[in-house]
């Protein structure tokens, strides 16, 4: 199934952010597609403030996983962020901790959000949502979720 909407700023990105947190079960993946500025970690930033996240979210590149705390909602207390942008194509499932994080995506409590997810190759984990984000003007962006 495929659902399409154009997002006009970050007030909509986060109106779409409360829509997904609202629909996700623990051990759920999202995995964001989407040019440099797309709004890939707005959504992300949006998900986390949907979700009450306490902490500032920011894009985790250089550490490339980031783990927050969750007041327990529907089972879920951790939001893991994956951010692949600086790993080349077919280097993140040899990185240890992108590794680490495939290897416990369904554990309990835990949801993933992997902004560059098509870093990962072929690999998609079972059930995961493809987010796919695009530029189609200043403000404005098209958002396609595939489940």
């Amino acid at each position: 199934m495929t659902t399409t909407k154009t997002i006009r700023g970050v007030k909509e990105m986060d109106v779409f952010a409360v829509e997904v947190a609202g629909s996700l079960n623990t051990g759920d993946v999202l995995l964001l597609y989407g040019d440099l500025g797309a709004g890939k970690t707005t959504f992300v930033q949006g998900l986390a403030r949907a979700l009450e996240v306490k902490e500032a979210v920011t894009s985790p590149t250089f550490n490339i996983v980031a783990e927050y705390g969750v007041p327990v909602c529907r089972g879920i207390n951790t939001l893991v962020h994956v951010d692949l942008y600086r790993l080349n194509d077919g280097e993140a499932l040899s990185d240890t901790a992108v590794q680490d994080v495939v290897s416990r995506v369904k554990e309990d409590g835990r949801i993933t959000v992997v902004e560059w997810a098509d870093r990962l190759g072929d690999y998609f984990p079972k059930g995961a949502r493809r987010i796919f984000l695009e530029h189609v003007g200043k403000e404005e962006r098209l958002v396609r979720v595939v489940v």
